[in-house]
């Protein structure tokens, strides 16, 4: 299968499609490095990203795909990609986009829930999230609106995530050596969906 049809596929599983600069991050080879996923997230420095905003953005990855018996974002080492993708892939005009939003997502959440989203347990950071993705639904159901911020997390998060090592190899079926495709079978008879 070619990177064109996965993208499209990723495409419909998002339902929307995918922005210009995610599709230049995966067709230009924007990959989750393995190193960043080892060495774990306080060793980490972002490339593009200040440390703190590095750390949001992970555990707001977390929240998204979290580790349960498949590694969750962090684990995955998503967030580099993040940084990765935004630093070499965005437009000024969307880099100053996503800057400003993250900074307005930190602010949002600390006022509503009283304390930064760093500092806050997983039952707060579940419920702000809650709430935060119905109104990036409603917002979106407005002609003429801009991408919500959390759309924007939600789509790198599943696309570095989906072509991590380990989302591919550990929470997708991997085969190297693909046979026969078959595009109408169980999932029970594979237990999970394919990586690509």
């Amino acid at each position: 299968m070619q990177r064109r049809d996965a993208l499209k596929r990723t495409a419909l599983m998002l339902g929307y499609a995918l922005s210009a600069s995610s599709i230049a991050a995966i067709m230009n080879g924007c990959t989750v490095d393995n190193k960043v996923a080892e060495m774990g997230l306080d060793a980490w420095t972002p490339g593009y990203l200040s440390k703190e905003n590095g750390k949001v953005i992970a555990h707001l990855a977390e929240c998204i795909i979290p580790e349960t018996d498949t590694p969750g974002a962090i684990n995955a080492g998503v967030h580099s990609f993040i940084d990765t993708a935004v630093s070499d892939r965005f437009t000024t005009a969307e880099k100053e986009t996503f800057n400003k939003d993250l900074e307005n997502f930190k602010s949002r959440f600390q006022e509503i829930i009283g304390k930064a989203f760093l500092d806050a347990k997983d039952a707060e950071k579940t419920e702000f999230l809650i709430q935060f993705e119905k109104e990036a639904f409603d917002q979106s159901k407005t002609e003429g609106a801009a991408k919500h911020f959390w759309f924007t997390m939600k789509e790198l998060t599943l696309l570095g995530f989906c072509t991590s090592e380990a989302g591919s190899k550990q929470a997708l079926k991997f085969d190297p050596i693909p046979g026969e495709y078959n595009s109408c079978i169980p999932l029970s008879e594979v237990g999970r969906a394919w990586a690509l």
